[in-house]
């Protein structure tokens, strides 16, 4: 297999996108090292500084084990503690105790819900997004093959009827996504069959017809569309004609008070994020070595890692306040939230500016 080109680069989903094309910073190499085109010389504290972090270890994750195999956290004074965990939410009271510093995950009704109960957290960057750094996608709502070939499903309104496979519930952001198509098509959740699932076992479900759609997550829907059983139908693109934010990284309260610690995290953070996207995006530098950091943490194969469309994670950290918002708005309406929730004071920009500020925006 050859890293050295990843083959997610040749294929398109021949799909309409709205994100731009991501360019890649110039580069100097330094004894083995890279530094950004502006010239970051980092001053490590000393002694080093412990910063405990909850991820779930999936393909966004990937700045985040960026930063620590490069030794981005170490070139701070930060020894960075990497715990996974099951969910988002099982981060979230632990993160609220002040026992967890930083969290990544999904963005969820229970990531609002946390800030609606007072939970002491922010949310500070973007951890993932959709379109990816090659215009794809994901995830997507996918459809069995056969009810498309047949013309059964033909618009948003023939969803009527099907069995949808739902993981992670009513508050999740597949269903989001699923109320949204539906909406389109006049239509709503009582008009559907909805499946509880997990993602691989959506895998025989599409095989067997057991389900008839499906938001689907990378690596599943390449999986899927690699047996011959389902299509892409929809991309959130499509759905909702912006880019949207699918998951973010938060910090507690008690981290974002010690300024500096949290400022030299976000440093190196976007370093990780920007090889990332050296890696992924146009320039394809490093990226045998990015995949095989991402193989390391997320064990996947990298096969695997090479044949699927990576999420996009931004080289500057900016969140999608529009997408944030329409989903706090969607969970609200659904009453998936239990009070009243200001997004603007649940985000807090400031570190990555801060990084920024630092590192020189990213720009070819």
């Amino acid at each position: 297999m050859d890293l050295r080109r990843p083959s997610n680069f040749r294929r398109s989903i021949g799909r309409r996108t709205v994100l731009g094309t991501i360019a890649a910073p110039f580069l100097t190499a330094i004894a083995g090292r890279w530094v950004e085109a502006a010239d970051y010389k980092p001053t490590p504290l000393t002694p080093k500084q412990k910063v405990s972090v909850g991820l779930l270890n999936g393909s966004s994750d990937a700045a985040l084990f960026v930063a620590a195999d490069r030794g981005y956290f170490e070139d701070e004074g930060l020894d960075v503690d990497l715990t996974p965990f099951k969910s988002s939410t099982d981060m979230l009271p632990i993160l609220g105790r002040g026992q967890l510093d930083v969290g990544a995950g999904g963005v969820a009704a229970g990531l609002f819900n946390a800030v609606a109960r007072g939970i002491p957290l922010k949310i500070v960057a973007d951890k993932g997004h959709m379109p990816g750094p090659h215009g794809d996608e994901y995830s997507t709502l996918m459809v069995r093959k056969e009810l498309l070939s047949t013309g059964k499903i033909r618009s948003y309104a023939d969803l009527k009827g099907t069995r949808i496979a739902l993981v992670g519930g009513l508050g999740s952001t597949g269903a989001f996504a699923l109320a949204k198509a539906l909406s389109n098509g006049g239509l709503s959740m009582k008009d559907v069959t909805t499946v509880s699932m997990v993602y691989p076992d959506l895998i025989p479900a599409f095989a067997n017809g057991s389900v008839d759609a499906a938001i689907v997550i990378e690596p599943f829907q390449t999986l899927i569309e690699t047996q011959g059983t389902g299509v892409i139908w929809k991309t959130y693109s499509e759905l909702f004609g912006h880019p949207s934010q699918i998951a973010v990284i938060f910090y507690s309260s008690s981290f974002a008070g010690k300024e500096d610690l949290a400022r030299r995290f976000m440093i190196a953070y976007l370093r990780g994020a920007r090889g990332y996207n050296d890696a992924f995006g146009k320039r394809h530098d490093h990226y045998a070595e990015i995949v095989d950091i991402i193989v390391k943490h997320t064990r996947q194969k990298a096969q695997i890692i090479e044949d699927t469309r990576p999420p996009g994670i931004d080289p500057d950290g900016r969140v999608l306040m529009v997408s944030l918002q329409e989903q706090l708005d969607f969970f609200t309406r659904a009453g998936q939230i239990e009070k009243t929730v200001d997004l603007s004071s649940a985000v807090d920009r400031s570190f990555a500016d801060f990084a920024v500020g630092k590192l020189g925006p990213y720009r070819a």
